[in-house]
């Protein structure tokens, strides 16, 4: 990730990947679990005109059938908002990281991300599938 993010002509999608490669060394699900792959899903969002579907939970659901299907011990996510997060905890999720979203800086020590609350933190979980 941290490669890609100095390739990439795109400043706000090479933060994204400096803050996933961040979660990633913090979490240290690999060493952590003592495996060499992980399923992971990477992004969950419910437009929201289908909110309120339990559209979320189904596709975790999905996810993690897929995973198991395709012989992963364990998945991981990383949610950025409080719907996502309530996911991960229903399915007695492990978390593994978490970043306050006000100490997500650039170089330079600016904030990069101005969320509102109570999308405050980007956490990783983990679940043996």
């Amino acid at each position: 990730m941290l490669s890609e993010a100095t390739q990439t002509s795109n400043q706000k999608w090479a933060n994204y990947l400096r803050l996933y490669a961040r979660l990633a060394k913090e979490a240290n699900i690999f060493q952590r679990f003592n495996v060499d792959k992980i399923f992971h899903i990477s992004a969950m969002i419910v437009h929201s005109d289908y909110q309120r579907r339990s559209i979320g939970t189904k596709f975790a659901q999905k996810s993690f059938a897929l995973g198991a299907s395709l012989n992963y011990k364990y998945c991981s996510i990383n949610c950025s908002s409080i719907y996502t997060q309530n996911i991960a905890e229903k399915f007695n999720m492990e978390l593994v990281g978490d970043i306050p979203m006000d100490d997500i800086k650039n170089e330079k020590g600016e904030r990069l991300v101005f969320p509102t609350p109570p999308h405050t933190r980007i956490t990783t979980y983990v679940k043996r599938l």
